[in-house]
């Protein structure tokens, strides 16, 4: 952890469990709203390529392709 983030920590820990439960589901909230986000943009992106394939713009490959590319860059 960064000082920063380990001073945090280390504060919270000091804090009654009420409060900790607090400053858990206020952090838990706004990880769920960022996981939103990101889900939405990727529906958008996925959308958008379907909606390219659909009118021939970009193909599909087979996934074996794919993979086997996958495992030459990893």
């Amino acid at each position: 952890m960064q000082a920063t983030t380990l001073d945090l920590h280390n504060h919270a820990m000091q804090l009654p469990v009420s409060e900790r439960a607090e400053l858990v589901d206020g952090l838990r909230t706004s990880l769920l709203a960022h996981e939103h986000d990101v889900e939405s943009a990727w529906m958008s992106v996925a959308g958008q390529r379907l909606e390219a394939y659909n009118r021939g713009e970009i193909r599909s490959q087979p996934i074996e392709k794919l993979l086997t590319k996958l495992k030459t860059l990893l």
